[in-house]
């Protein structure tokens, strides 16, 4: 998909190797006698994620949804939008839920908007047991970060991310 706005299809992939995994995007450039690509961007994945990262070009938006982990797991969304200056892919959202999925213990929910610096944090506090087992998602904070460019190979780490937003940084 169009991931700069320049008209031309754009090219994300997930390469993985036996100890590594990371996201590639490229950006397709013509000139008068050529198309070629240009890397715009990589992002290094955890080498053992629970299943296939799931890719979708939505309005110009790259987003990449990766869940992490094993009885205790991160489910990542990493937003990404490509700037039309310069061939690099900037990280516009990422969202991290950190959860139990035995319900062994408590989690946490985030979303942060890095275009605005908005963050809402959500504390999962396990209610009930065995079968009947659920995470009740009323306790939520919101406060800003500041926003700054942040670019693909610059992203956070996502659980990494999530402990500072349930402490409100």
């Amino acid at each position: 998909g169009d991931l700069n706005g320049d008209g031309e299809i754009d090219t994300a992939y997930i390469v993985r190797g036996e100890d590594s995994r990371s996201l590639h995007v490229q950006f397709a450039v013509r000139s008068e006698l050529e198309l070629y690509h240009e890397p715009a961007g990589t992002l290094a994945l955890d080498a053992y994620p629970l299943g296939p990262a799931e890719m979708v070009i939505a309005k110009g938006v790259l987003v990449v949804t990766d869940l992490t982990g094993g009885t205790t797991a991160v489910q990542a969304t990493y937003r990404f939008r490509g700037e039309k200056a310069r061939p690099k892919m900037r990280l516009i959202g990422l969202d991290a839920t950190l959860y139990s999925r035995t319900y062994a213990h408590d989690g946490a929910k985030m979303s942060w908007n890095v275009l605005t610096g908005d963050v809402i944090a959500t504390t999962m506090r396990r209610v009930g047991s065995g079968e009947n087992a659920t995470y009740d998602t009323s306790a939520v904070k919101r406060f800003k970060r500041p926003a700054k460019a942040t670019y693909m190979e610059d992203t956070p780490d996502a659980e990494a991310t999530l402990g500072m937003a349930s402490k409100g940084k």
